[in-house]
């Protein structure tokens, strides 16, 4: 009876320890390609693989891919919303979106400057028209709103993290010494919008990691192998520290690689969130 009791004890510990078990998931998103044909030429397609291997090399089990044409915005927000179903309470979750941003009017109030952040989707084009009217642009309100979700079902003790190699401005000569940009030199202006009453953003209870400042632009990196973006690559290079720096520590070895990896043109990366609560490290 004694040996009865001690193999259940010991079942119910395991399978306590696996219902509490994370797991670590990821989305990796890629656009080097458009519909629309007046984006301008970037290699965030060639993000996904060396990002892919840096996830799997951390112990990412679940790791979804959208690449250029399958990164549409219906696909992209279907795979964020599968992606929660998945989720447990626990789990480690890494999202990374390489490809072009866009500020886009505001529709609801929530930006005090009157300008949403967007993710450019595969079918996103970069101007208003008749005929499109912004639909397939992912705003930040809605990434928030598939993230604010993820939350809930990963708990306090999960951890999520964005990264986010795009920028949100741009410059129609692809800035200079034909650097690639990841960004639009026009915002995708609504006309005749009303604008609304301010309310409140939702809260960013993760943690961000964007390719540089919101006024900047985000220049890739050549290399020998081609083009990448310069914060992926950089994820990759200083691969070794990221189980091991704090937040601040980890924001200063990529500051260092960027500025003396970079163009002319100034790019500083940026953590946002709960980046009090929450250690990047502990997502590697």
């Amino acid at each position: 009876m004694k040996y009865a009791k001690t193999i259940l004890t010991t079942l119910a510990l395991l399978l306590a320890l696996t219902a509490t078990a994370e797991t670590k998931r990821a989305l990796v998103i890629g656009l080097g390609k458009y519909l629309d044909n007046s984006w301008c030429t970037i290699h965030g397609d060639r993000d996904v693989p060396i990002i892919k291997n840096l996830l799997r090399r951390h112990d990412y089990t679940d790791i979804s891919t959208l690449v250029n044409s399958q990164a549409t915005k219906a696909a992209i927000v279907s795979s964020l919303s599968s992606l929660s179903d998945r989720c447990q309470k626990g789990d480690k979750v890494y999202i990374h979106f390489s490809g072009h941003g866009q500020r886009m009017t505001d529709l609801n109030g929530d930006e005090d400057d009157g300008w949403d952040e967007t993710w450019v989707a595969y079918d996103a084009f970069q101007n208003y028209t008749d005929r499109y009217h912004g639909e397939n642009h992912l705003t930040d309100d809605e990434v928030g709103q598939c993230l604010t979700k993820i939350r809930g079902k990963v708990g306090d003790e999960g951890l999520i993290l964005v990264v986010v190699d795009a920028c949100h401005s741009g410059d129609s000569s692809r800035a200079i010494d034909d650097t690639c940009v990841r960004g639009a030199i026009n915002n995708f202006e609504i006309p005749h919008a009303t604008k609304p009453a301010k309310i409140k953003k939702i809260t960013e209870d993760w943690l961000t990691l964007s390719a540089c400042k919101n006024f900047q632009l985000n220049c890739e990196i050549k290399t020998p192998d081609g083009h990448y973006g310069m914060l992926s690559y950089a994820l990759t290079v200083i691969e070794s520290n990221l189980s091991s720096l704090n937040n601040i520590q980890m924001m200063g070895r990529l500051v260092e690689y960027i500025n003396d990896n970079r163009g002319t043109l100034p790019q500083t990366p940026t953590l946002s969130g709960e980046t009090t609560k929450y250690s990047l490290n502990a997502m590697f």
